[in-house]
């Protein structure tokens, strides 16, 4: 399969997290609400900060926002930092992404972004995101609801 991505893995070790002020993949002890990004590349493609909490465990992270992607991946680079003992990377689990819980999938061996976190419509529609995106300036923020469940087990959004 042909490689056709612009955009590796070491640039969010490198470049990416530059211009984003963050240490990709380093720890952290306080979690994000929104997310906050640059476009970058040559297809201007959405990259965006997010603290992912498995295990206790809180990571800085670099998501590729992809409104095409119907799921949410990490890669199996971030699986590993986190969960190291984790063989069955098929089956999903579940994470917490800026405070809010979403099944993730590990990005599939040989697809065209499986070096790079994507973040899918499962997680935007579910917290009913709303992506602001200045291409002039190459930033974006996207807002995210936060949804708490009622006792009688109705979600509300804030």
């Amino acid at each position: 399969m042909p490689d056709d991505s612009d955009v590796k893995s070491k640039d969010l070790y490198e470049k990416v997290s530059e211009i984003l002020n963050v240490k990709y993949l380093s720890d952290t002890t306080q979690e994000l609400d929104e997310v906050n990004g640059i476009l970058y590349g040559y297809s201007n493609r959405f990259f965006g900060v997010m603290t992912m909490n498995i295990n206790d465990k809180i990571k800085n992270l670099i998501f590729l926002i992809d409104t095409g992607s119907p799921k949410t991946y990490i890669t199996k680079e971030v699986l590993d930092s986190c969960l190291p003992n984790i063989t069955n990377t098929y089956n999903p689990f579940s994470v917490i992404l800026n405070k809010r819980h979403i099944a993730v999938n590990v990005s599939p061996v040989g697809s065209t972004f499986s070096d790079l976190n994507i973040l899918g419509t499962d997680y935007m529609s579910v917290y009913r995101a709303k992506l602001d995106a200045d291409f002039k300036q190459k930033i974006l923020v996207l807002n995210l609801s936060l949804v708490i469940e009622t006792k009688s087990n109705h979600s509300i959004f804030e």
